[in-house]
């Protein structure tokens, strides 16, 4: 039997014992790596999570409360600084 190289949003949430909307809040924070596939301008492309990443994350040490929205804010901040500059 060959190993699993990635799973999806459902498996995840199964394996974690949480819901599907946790790992896609997690996966959108950027706390949790994944691979987007499909088109980018697709409304809600297929989000895969590998098992090696999901793997190291589980085994890296928890973040400090806060240090999840922090990355995601400068994200945000990023993708406005570019829009304006698109102006």
């Amino acid at each position: 039997m060959t190993e699993r190289l990635a799973y999806s949003v459902n498996e995840t949430a199964i394996i974690l014992g949480v819901s599907a909307h946790t790992i896609r809040r997690m996966v959108y924070d950027g706390i949790l790596p994944a691979k987007r596939l499909g088109a980018k301008n697709s409304q809600q492309p297929r989000v895969i999570i590998p098992a090696k990443a999901l793997e190291e994350w589980i085994s890296r040490p928890d973040e400090a409360p806060g240090v999840a929205a922090k990355r995601r804010n400068a994200r945000v901040a990023a993708a406005a600084r570019e829009k304006l500059r698109a102006i």
